[in-house]
């Protein structure tokens, strides 16, 4: 009987590529998120303070 409980502790200990796999793919998918917000926002801003820039030039 003890026997069996050590294998399957020390299957259930074991972790694999397979087994972690999920934890990268969510990693990945939250990083290409961020990027795209973080491009995003850059041409956002970039936008506003070019019209602000030339609205102050003009007077």
């Amino acid at each position: 009987m003890s026997d069996d409980m050590s294998k399957s502790s020390s299957t259930a200990n074991e972790l694999g590529l397979a087994n972690v796999g999920g934890v990268f793919v969510v990693l990945m998918g939250g990083m290409g998120i961020a990027c795209v917000i973080a491009v995003c926002e850059f041409v956002w801003k970039s936008r506003k303070v070019a019209i602000e820039e030339r609205v102050s030039e003009v007077r």
